[in-house]
């Protein structure tokens, strides 16, 4: 059952519902519909689909800006909210280091140096750890060449020789 805007004047009495639509069921459409389109050219049908697809892709190009621009909203929340639990992770690590500390402190007998230097020692052993890595990695990436113009003009050959063929 589908509804239709009741034409005026058309002096055809069909049941009709509130507000000028009638009432009708998809047999009937579909007649009217092959019956519309059998007393239009073929102009104006190339046009009603040329205006379609022109309105088709201007749909689809303001769905694609509102999209991104709902992910790039999207995105900048998450990269705030990131920066914001980084500050605070800072903070949380000296909290942690302290409480270390303190448990150092009780094992050198209540000296709170102690426990700050045992703290100190540890991190240290752990920075020199990573950057003895960091530089071996930085080290091993140097054994990777790159020539950009070499495999540009290789990739232009093979295209050459591909046409060629």
């Amino acid at each position: 059952m589908s509804l239709r805007k009741k034409s005026s004047g058309s002096g055809q009495s069909r049941p009709s519902t509130n507000e000028g639509f009638v009432s009708m069921d998809s047999g009937q459409a579909r007649e009217n519909v092959a019956k519309a389109s059998e007393q239009r050219s073929v102009g104006e049908l190339f046009a009603t689909v040329t205006s379609q697809f022109s309105s088709l892709v201007h749909d689809e190009i303001e769905y694609t800006k509102k999209s991104y621009k709902h992910k790039i909203l999207n995105l900048g929340k998450g990269g705030v909210l990131l920066a914001v639990a980084g500050v605070l992770s800072l903070f949380m690590f000296g909290f942690i280091l302290h409480t270390i500390a303190a448990a150092f402190k009780a094992l050198w007998w209540g000296h709170w140096w102690a426990g700050y230097l045992s703290v100190a020692v540890i991190l240290l052993v752990f920075i020199l750890i990573l950057a003895g890595v960091g530089i071996a990695m930085l080290k091993k990436s140097g054994t990777y060449k790159t020539d950009f113009a070499g495999n540009m003009s290789e990739n232009v050959d093979s295209v050459k020789k591909g046409l060629a063929k």
